[in-house]
């Protein structure tokens, strides 16, 4: 990938070219040449084509930017891809996806396309319950990380939506939403707006009450078959490329550049594919209005990075708390399609800490721990097997932790299977209580509550140690968990590496090591043997909607879209009905599931979730 492709969006805007207006002859003779170049798409004279906007040029390569974005990794596959595809038939109950934005006389498609993008996800991913027009006037108005009407970096638009939210927003001069759009296509000079965190008059929400968050952001793979499996099971992403003369004159088929000088770069939304003619294409929506192109929308030649269209695509997932209408038909949509587990519905379940999940796959972190070889083999395992039966003097096995308002499972499912480990190795001579405060305050290969990798977890271990730790606000251990349920605002710990107040020990009297890490390796055996010798093994799996309403039985995923990945501990195994399950304890509290407690379909890598799994040795 060039690095030329690593730059600063110029958000094109049909209109003039450095401040002059196309004349009609000008067009017309881009129309003929055009003509006499492609029988793949149709070119037209635009009427009055600079009343759509202004250019604005300014090009900025930057490759830390492009790079500051992650790239998603272990992408779900799919089995088979469509020949076509439009997200408008697909998820028919969310209107966005009809919808084209006007950036108007304002370089900005950086900002109005990830805003579309982020609207039509977040109806995706609430199954059309969430109507909720996400805008572009907070990222002009409030984003330091944006250039307001000259052109920006798309990376950073999705990013700025995690950290910092959005609100919504109306048509230009509509009065509908926080803030209606602040420019029109006619360059009125309408000014830039400011700062205010304020909604306009009228709206029955504060600021803050309106602001909505996403839980990630990610690059994805650059290549045709990555994009179109994210679109297929994500919805809408928004891709970058470089305009020429000729696409402003775009009225249907499939565009390709044959004509005239470079203009800048452009950022839109891309909701599908197809092949027309022979020809593939990606679906587009433009942000020039409905007046241009075909109702605002084009095809795009696919598969070939044409104008280096497939070199960055962004996107990212919503956050929000899910209503009791959802939660209904969700547990009704899973009750018509399995018999092995029961779901249900939860008071406020936002309270579980938003549903917080924490991991962030990475095949090249996650091999960086060392494979266990040579594994002491056990000549029977029965057939059921649980860890708190077998140690009994540990009753740390049976306490369900609760990571709270925080991504943090990364952490807190290792320090939890830890302390089994230091227990179950000692005989239940030594009651320790490890934590993860130590982790979130000074792990420098930790994320805090933005999700991290389990291998780091253990290696820390290995390498720095780990304090004790009480529940949250309990005054016990080293440190109290920082973090509860109900998003209070809790601060981030600092490592100051210093135990509370109260506590008989320092923070390195107190500190335990392990001797060990290690991966185990990815069979139902070989996991079921370090289970029975050694203790509970932390594993990972990706997460959708229908595993928030578990009640009990053995979960297998059935139905509702992908929220992220999460850690969990193994503490044992079983059937039930025929069905084989690993026995597991989350860190949702003991509200949750059953009574913390999770089954979960085993021996088919269900998810994932036999890929990785980590453990380790104490030490004394």
């Amino acid at each position: 990938m060039a690095l030329t492709k690593v730059l600063l969006v110029l958000c094109l805007a049909v209109g003039s070219i450095s401040g002059f207006s196309i004349s009609d002859q000008m067009q017309n003779a881009l129309v003929s040449a055009i003509r006499s170049r492609t029988r793949t798409w149709v070119a037209q004279v635009y009427d009055q084509r600079e009343k759509f906007g202004v250019m604005s040029l300014g090009l900025r390569p930057n490759e830390s930017v492009a790079n500051a974005v992650p790239l998603l990794e272990n992408q779900r596959s799919v089995r088979s891809l469509p020949e076509s595809f439009d997200s408008r038939q697909k998820w028919p109950n969310c209107p966005s996806l009809n919808q084209i934005r006007d950036q108007g006389c304002c370089g900005s498609c950086y900002v109005v396309s990830t805003a579309a993008a982020i609207t039509d996800r977040y109806c995706i991913h609430s199954g059309g319950q969430q109507q909720f027009t996400f805008g572009a006037t907070d990222y002009l108005a409030c984003c330091t990380d944006c250039f307001k009407c000259d052109g920006g970096y798309v990376g950073k638009t999705w990013q700025y939506w995690v950290d910092s939210g959005l609100t919504s927003e109306g048509a230009y001069k509509s009065g509908q939403g926080c803030n209606s759009y602040p420019f029109g296509s006619y360059c009125v000079n309408d000014p830039l707006p400011t700062c205010s965190r304020k909604c306009q008059a009228g709206y029955p929400l504060a600021y803050s009450q309106d602001l909505k968050y996403g839980a990630s952001a990610y690059r994805v793979m650059w290549n045709e078959n990555a994009i179109m499996t994210e679109i297929y099971q994500n919805g809408p992403v928004v891709v970058q490329f470089e305009v020429f003369a000729d696409f402003y004159q775009y009225k249907s088929g499939v565009y390709r550049h044959v004509t005239g000088a470079t203009e800048g770069w452009h950022a839109v939304r891309v909701i599908g594919w197809g092949v027309e003619n022979g020809v593939k294409y990606w679906l587009v929506a433009n942000s020039w209005g409905v007046r241009w192109g075909d109702k605002g929308f084009f095809k795009f030649v696919r598969g070939e990075n044409h104008l280096g269209i497939e070199d960055f695509v962004y996107a990212g997932l919503p956050k929000y708390y899910i209503t009791n209408q959802m939660q209904d038909a969700l547990v009704s949509a899973i009750e018509s399609r399995t018999r092995t587990w029961v779901a249900q519905a939860y008071v406020q379940r936002e309270k579980f800490g938003v549903m917080s999940l924490g991991l962030r796959p990475n095949d090249s972190v996650a091999n960086a721990v060392p494979l266990l070889k040579n594994q002491r083999s056990v000549r029977f395992l029965p057939e059921s097997f649980d860890s708190r039966q077998k140690w009994s003097y540990c009753p740390s096995l049976n306490k369900i932790r609760d990571q709270g308002c925080c991504g943090s499972c990364y952490i807190v499912a290792t320090a939890a299977a830890i302390t089994d480990r230091y227990c179950i190795h000692s005989g239940g001579q030594q009651q320790f209580t490890f934590g993860a405060t130590d982790y979130l305050a000074c792990c420098t290969d930790c994320f805090k509550c933005v999700g991290g990798y389990s291998a780091k977890t253990w290696q820390y271990w290995v390498d720095s140690g780990l304090t004790s730790e009480g529940a949250y606000k309990s005054g016990q251990g080293c440190y109290s968990y920082p973090f509860n349920s109900y998003c209070v605002n809790d601060p981030y710990p600092t490592c100051n590496r210093k135990c509370q107040a109260g506590y008989p020990l320092t923070h390195s009297q107190d500190l335990k090591y392990g001797a060990s890490a290690y991966r185990v390796m990815w069979n139902e055996k070989a996991i079921m043997t370090e289970i029975y010798q050694n203790g509970p093994v932390v594993v990972q799996f990706e997460v959708f909607d229908d595993f928030y309403q578990y009640s009990s039985g053995v979960y297998r995923h059935v139905t509702g879209t992908t929220r992220g990945w999460h850690v969990v501990r193994v503490i044992g195994w079983g059937v039930e009905n025929g069905v084989k399950y690993w026995l597991i304890a989350n860190s949702w509290g003991a509200r949750w599931g059953d009574k913390g407690f999770v089954k979960f379909v085993r021996g088919e890598n269900h998810l994932g979730i036999e890929d990785y799994v980590y453990a380790g040795l104490p030490k004394y």
